[in-house]
């Protein structure tokens, strides 16, 4: 699949359906969503160095990440 690459100078948040996520001083690209019960996530470096696939039962949908992934975050992010 050919690398598709914005010539915009302005960072992004949006792109081809994933979002930029930032983890300490790193930038990932991914995807997050929850239905009842779950939260679940991915996303990787650009250089694929890090990736990570996560779904974590939860008591609430939206809003805040849950405590147990905030964990999963900041270890994959090499925060704290």
């Amino acid at each position: 699949m050919a690398t598709r690459r914005s010539t915009v100078s302005r960072p992004g948040y949006l792109g081809l359906g994933l979002a930029r996520l930032l983890a300490g001083d790193l930038v990932f690209w991914g995807t997050t969503g929850d239905r009842p019960g779950y939260q679940n996530g991915m996303a990787s470096t650009r250089d694929l160095s890090r990736r990570a696939v996560y779904s974590v039962n939860t008591l609430h949908m939206g809003g805040d990440l849950s405590p147990v992934t905030q964990r999963i975050v900041a270890a994959v992010g090499g925060v704290g």
